[in-house]
C-alpha cells in the first residue's frame, strides 16, 4: 500500500471534530457516511411518470452529497451508504441503477453546459473584434473623430464584450460539475441499507462510470480549435466586408470625377467572394462544435484550403528570407513571427479538424455524416 503523506495540523482538528459524528477509518484515509430517508420516494422525482414505472432518482440528493462531501478533508476517500426503512415496494437494485443514471444524466449536462459557455464565449470575442474592426474602419474613413468621446467609448465597449468572453468561459461558477467531480472522484462505494443498517445492494466507485461514454482529449480540443478558428474565419469576414465597403465607396468616387473605378469594383467582388467563403468555412466550424446545423460537410474542404494557405505562406516567407539573405539582410525571426500569426486563425482551424477527425475515425464516425 502506497504510504500516507502525514496530515497537517488543520485537517488533523478538522478529522478530530469529524470523529464525533462519522466512522473515520484515519490510518487508510476514509470516511463513511450515513444519509437517512424514511421511505423510497423521498430520494426519487414524484411529479414524473416514467415508463413501467422505473424511478427517478432526486438530483437533489446529488446536491445534498455534493455539500457533505465539501465538508470532509479532500484527502479522504468517502463510503456513502443510503439507509431506507420503508422501499414501498421498489427494488434496491432499481433505486441503485436510479442513482447512477442521475449521475450519468449530470454528467452529459455538463458537456452540454461547456459547449454553450464556449460557443457564448465565441460569440462574444467575435463581437468585440467586430466592433474594434467597425472603430478603426469609421477612423481611418474619417466617419467618427478619432479624439472624440464616441470613438472611445465604441473601444470601451468592445472591451466590455471581451471581458464578458472570459468571465462566461472562465469565471462563471458551474455547480453541477462540483456536483459530478466530487461523487465520482472521491467517493469509494455506494450502497443502500435496510431499517437494520444491513447492506442490500452497492457499487465501487471505480464502476459507477464505467459504462459513460465519455467525450476524448482529441474530439474536445478538436471541436474547441475548430470553433476558435471558425470564430476567426467569420471575423475575417466581418473586417473583409469593411474592405468591400471600402472598394465600393472608391469606385463611386473615381466615377464621380470622370475616373475608372472599374478595378475597385472588382476588387470589391472578390472581397465579396472571400466574404462568403469565410462565412461558409467559419459556420461550418462552429457546427460542428455544436454537433448540428447547416455547413459541416464543408469543414473538411476548408481544413484543407487552409493546409494550402498555411504552406503557401511558409513557402513565401522563407522564399523572401532567402532573397534577403542573398542581398545581405539578416534573417527576420520577427517577420517569421508575425507571418506565423498572421496566418494563426487558419493553422487552429486544420489542427482542430484534424483532431476531431481522428477522434471521430477511431469511433466509426465522420465529420461529414449527414446533416
Amino acid at each position: 500500500m502506497k504510504k500516507q503523506v502525514p496530515l497537517n495540523p488543520k485537517v488533523q482538528r478538522q478529522i478530530e471534530i469529524l470523529q464525533k459524528y462519522y466512522d473515520i477509518d484515519v490510518e487508510n484515509r476514509i470516511i463513511n457516511f450515513v444519509l437517512y430517508y424514511e421511505k423510497a420516494s423521498d430520494i426519487l422525482v414524484n411529479d414524473v411518470v416514467t415508463l413501467g414505472d422505473i424511478p427517478r432518482f432526486n438530483s437533489d440528493v446529488l446536491r445534498r452529497v455534493s455539500e457533505i462531501l465539501d465538508t470532509f478533508p479532500l484527502e479522504f476517500k468517502v463510503n456513502l451508504s443510503l439507509q431506507i426503512d420503508d422501499y414501498e415496494g421498489y427494488s434496491p437494485k432499481a433505486l441503485l441503477d436510479s442513482f447512477n443514471d442521475s449521475l450519468e444524466m449530470l454528467n452529459y449536462s455538463i458537456y452540454r453546459d461547456k459547449g454553450f459557455r464556449w460557443l457564448t464565449s465565441a460569440i462574444l470575442v467575435f463581437v468585440s473584434m467586430a466592433i474594434l474592426t467597425l472603430r478603426i474602419f469609421a477612423g481611418e474613413k474619417g466617419i467618427l473623430d478619432v479624439n472624440g468621446m464616441v470613438y472611445e467609448m465604441i473601444d470601451i465597449v468592445a472591451w466590455v464584450f471581451l471581458w464578458q468572453a472570459v468571465t462566461v468561459l472562465f469565471l462563471t461558477p458551474q455547480e453541477v460539475r462540483s456536483i459530478s467531480y466530487k461523487i465520482i472522484y472521491r467517493l469509494l462505494s455506494v450502497y443502500f441499507l435496510d431499517k437494520k443498517g444491513e447492506k442490500l445492494v452497492g457499487i465501487e466507485g471505480e464502476d459507477i462510470d464505467k459504462e459513460w461514454l465519455r467525450e476524448t482529449k482529441k474530439e474536445k480540443g478538436g471541436r474547441i480549435l475548430l470553433l476558435i478558428g471558425g470564430t476567426a474565419f467569420i471575423t475575417l469576414g466581418v473586417t473583409t466586408i469593411y474592405s468591400v465597403i471600402s472598394d465600393i465607396s472608391t469606385a463611386i468616387t473615381a466615377f464621380s470625377v470622370g475616373e475608372s473605378g472599374l478595378s475597385f469594383l472588382i476588387m470589391a467582388l472578390l472581397d465579396l467572394v472571400l466574404v462568403v467563403i469565410y462565412a461558409i468555412g467559419g459556420i461550418g466550424a462552429i457546427n460542428v462544435h455544436r454537433g448540428r446545423g447547416p455547413f459541416r460537410k464543408a469543414v473538411k474542404v476548408f481544413a484543407i484550403l487552409s493546409l494550402f494557405v498555411i504552406l503557401i505562406t511558409v513557402l513565401l516567407l522563407v522564399y523572401g528570407e532567402f532573397v534577403l539573405v542573398d542581398a545581405g539582410s539578416p534573417f527576420s525571426v520577427p517577420l517569421l513571427i508575425k507571418a506565423l500569426l498572421e496566418s494563426s486563425g487558419s493553422i487552429i482551424y486544420f489542427i482542430g479538424y484534424l483532431l476531431y477527425r481522428v477522434s471521430n475515425v477511431s469511433d466509426n464516425t465522420d465529420i461529414t455524416e449527414a446533416e
